[in-house]
C-alpha cells in the first residue's frame, strides 16, 4: 500500500512550465525544502497539475426557498 500527500502551490502553472526550474516565489522555496527532505527520506516527489470534475447534480424542488439543494448521485 502506498501513501500520497499533496501540497497546493500558490501559482498556477501550465504543463509546460510545471518543473523545478519553472517554479516562482514562495512555491520555489517550499518545493526546494520538500525536495531536500524527500531526498533524505528516500521518498519520491512529483509535480503535477490536477483537474477536478464533479459529475453529480442537484435535486431542485420547485418550492425550495432556502437556496440549498441536496446533492444526488
Amino acid at each position: 500500500m502506498s501513501t500520497a500527500m499533496a501540497h497546493l502551490l500558490e501559482h498556477q502553472y501550465t504543463n509546460a512550465s510545471l518543473c523545478y526550474s519553472g517554479l516562482r516565489g514562495h512555491d520555489k522555496q517550499v518545493i526546494a525544502h520538500l525536495r531536500e527532505a524527500c531526498q533524505e527520506l528516500e521518498v519520491s516527489l512529483y509535480l503535477a497539475n490536477l483537474d477536478v470534475t464533479i459529475d453529480d447534480g442537484c435535486d431542485k424542488d420547485d418550492d425550495d426557498t432556502d437556496g440549498y439543494h441536496e446533492i444526488v448521485e
